[in-house]
Order: structure tokens, then sequence, then C-alpha cells
């Protein structure tokens, strides 16, 4: 069993999460651990959160840049209001925080960087009566190998729920691939190819999913693609390495602009997305790809003429 690192406290009442970093982590544990903070904040509908690195270490500079990017995509449409970050005070870290903080411009929420907690819990519940501001129904988030477990928590009021669909196709859509682990849609209207996985699958359902979807991706000449993971599980280091391969050929042949992905709850699903997109963007190919937790997120980013700004 892994040594926990991460300590994960809820509210509902307050829908307020707090995060305690428990000892210096390595790159990888710094993303998962981002990742984690992220699916609470979006299943849980969480509006305040309090994340104290003080004992995280020094992550790097650029495991700080990519969690920052993930973060501004992933929560843009959740309902979180404030985020109120203690950092090391020693000068080169601090400054090193505050400078990724400024850089960090058009964030769907507000941040703070604070040297300890007292402030940092001062400046997030500002506004909010005092007699309602000690979060005594603090509850413990159960974890499991440094993942959380959120099936019995209470949700927030604000908490979104968003279904994978396993029915008939939607208006408009023409379904075009159908088996009981996948299906592959065409959005008519919008030009846009919708894979979605609607269980876990192991190797040849995978590829044969990825292989048909790719075949209407190239047929159809489409620029838009949209891939609901939320249902998909964890792949293999082998179908990981297939993937990459053949990500980079069929993109190449295709004329993608644009793909959205719709991540798991699963922290090392996500933490495979990230690896598999990094290996497909070192091939120079010119498309987008952007994360999110929800699907009329990636529906609303995808129909977005292309003359509009990426974020």
């Amino acid at each position: 069993m892994s040594k926990p690192f991460l300590t994960l406290r809820y509210s509902p009442s307050l829908e307020y999460l707090s995060a305690s970093w428990l000892h210096p982590i390595s790159s990888p544990l710094y993303r998962q651990g981002i990742r984690t903070i992220a699916v609470c904040v979006a299943r849980l509908g969480v509006k305040l959160v309090y994340n104290d690195l003080s004992r995280a270490g020094a992550p790097t500079k650029q495991d700080q840049c990519c969690t920052a990017s993930f973060l501004k995509q992933a929560l843009a449409k959740t309902p979180l209001r404030r985020s109120a970050k203690v950092i090391p005070t020693d000068e080169p870290r601090w400054q090193e925080y505050k400078s990724l903080t400024q850089q960090a411009k058009d964030l769907p929420y507000e941040t703070g960087i604070f040297s300890c907690g007292t402030e940092a819990t001062s400046w997030l519940f500002a506004g909010i009566k005092k007699k309602s501001c000690a979060p005594d129904d603090l509850l413990a988030i159960p974890m499991s190998d440094n993942l959380p477990d959120l099936t019995n928590l209470p949700l927030s009021s604000s908490s979104p729920e968003q279904p994978v669909s396993t029915g008939p196709p939607a208006e408009g859509n023409v379904m075009l691939f159908r088996t009981d682990f996948v299906e592959v849609n065409l959005c008519q209207q919008q030009r846009i190819l919708l894979v979605c996985w609607l269980r876990p699958v192991i190797s040849w359902e995978y590829r044969q999913g990825i292989e048909e979807a790719g075949r209407f991706l190239l047929e159809y000449r489409l620029e838009k693609l949209l891939i609901n993971n939320q249902r998909l599980g964890v792949l293999n280091i082998d179908d990981q390495n297939w993937l990459a391969a053949t990500s980079i050929r069929l993109i190449a042949q295709s004329n993608l602009k644009r793909l959205a992905v719709i991540s798991s709850s699963d922290i090392l699903q996500q933490l495979t997305d990230e690896t598999l997109d990094a290996r497909v963007k070192s091939a120079d190919l010119q498309f987008h790809t952007r994360y999110f937790f929800w699907e009329d997120e990636a529906l609303e980013w995808l129909a977005l003429s292309f003359e509009a700004p990426e974020l």
C-alpha cells in the first residue's frame, strides 16, 4: 500500500474542501494529488478550497504550469469560487508560487496565496457569517492507495449530476457504430464525432473501438472529436503504447483540429490521459486538446468557431 501523502476533509454545509499535503512528494504524486482535489471539487460541488502545500516540498515549475492549465480547463464550469493556498515561506519557492499565480489569467475562480493557515482561512470565508464559518461537520474523505472514495459522501447543493447516456442517440445524431462497450455517433449539425465508452474494456475491445472511431474520423473528414472516458477504466501499458502510435498515425492523416476528452473520476486514468496526450503532441501535430468533467462543457468548447481564441 502506498504511503499517504494527502489528507482531504469536506464540509457539505459550507461546500468546503480542505487538502493537506503531508510530506515532500515526487512529480507524479504532485500531479495525482492536484487531480484528486479537482475530482473532489467537481463531484462534490465544492465552492471553497483550502490547500496546504507548506509540507509538499518543491514541485517543479513545469509541474505547476501543467496542473494550473489542467485546473483552468477542468474546473471552468464547477461552482468553485475561491481557492486558498498555504505555501512554503522560504524566499525562492514563495516567489515562484507568487509568479505563477500572477501569470494565471482568466481563471474561473479567485485564488490567493498565504504564508499561514489563519490568513488563508480568513480570506477564504470573507463575507460569510462568523457563526457559519467553523466547518464543524468536516468529514474525512476515505483514501485507498492515495485515491479518493467519494461513494458514500453527501453531495453539496451545488453538485452537478451528469450521467453517461447509454440510450438512443440524441436528436440530430446518427449512430455509426455500437456494441455493449462503446458507441460512436455523428453530430451532423456541428460535425462532431462522439465516442462514448460504456464500461471498462479489455484490450481487443479497446482497440476495436479506437479503430472504428478512427475510420469514421477519416471517412467523414471531421475536424472535431469528443471522447467520453467516464466509464473506460485504466489502460494497460501495451494498450497505452498502441494508442499513442495509432493516434499519431490517424491524426496525421486526418483533419482533426479539436479533441475534447471527458475524464473519468479515476485519478490513474487522468494521469494516463495526460501521459498519452504529451506523447502524441510530441509528434508536433497541429490540433488542440482539452479535458472536461462534463459533456455539455466539452460540446460548448467544440462548438466554438476556430477563430475563437484558445484558453
